[in-house]
């Protein structure tokens, strides 16, 4: 399941920095300015036999400048949005679990991890993508 996700990931980095070229504008009297923004939001956090709890954390949304170009040797600056400052944290889920035959509450401890703070960084050095 971990390489599924990481799977995922890299997809949505190869995606962002595509639609990035894409959209980069030309116009050089009005430079592209970055747009990385921290969201926050209530992650819900869960697991079979637990209560539902939710959790304060940010995600990072926004536009980064990036452009690649082939001239012979190939040039590129890859950039997207993505957590800069972030840190584990432990929570304890409220869970269901059979105790000498009695079913109690017992707190499960969950690591997560929390976004503190997004900006535009290097693309994720990826072998085998264009923008190693």
């Amino acid at each position: 399941m971990e390489n599924r996700s990481k799977s995922g990931e890299i997809f949505l980095l190869l995606l962002s920095c595509i639609m990035l070229v894409i959209s980069a504008p030309l116009n050089e009297d009005k430079p592209f300015q970055d747009n990385c923004k921290t969201i926050p939001f209530n992650m819900p956090v869960h697991e079979k036999g637990c209560e539902k709890m939710y959790v304060r954390n940010n995600y990072c949304r926004g536009l980064c400048h990036s452009i690649m170009f082939d001239s012979g040797n190939s040039q590129n600056t890859c950039r997207i949005c993505v957590p800069n400052e972030h840190f584990k944290k432990v929570i304890f889920l409220k869970c269901k679990k059979m105790v000498d035959g009695v079913e109690k509450m017992v707190r499960v401890p969950r690591a997560i991890e929390i976004v503190k703070e997004c900006s535009c960084n290097k693309c994720p050095n990826i072998k085998g993508h264009f923008w190693k």
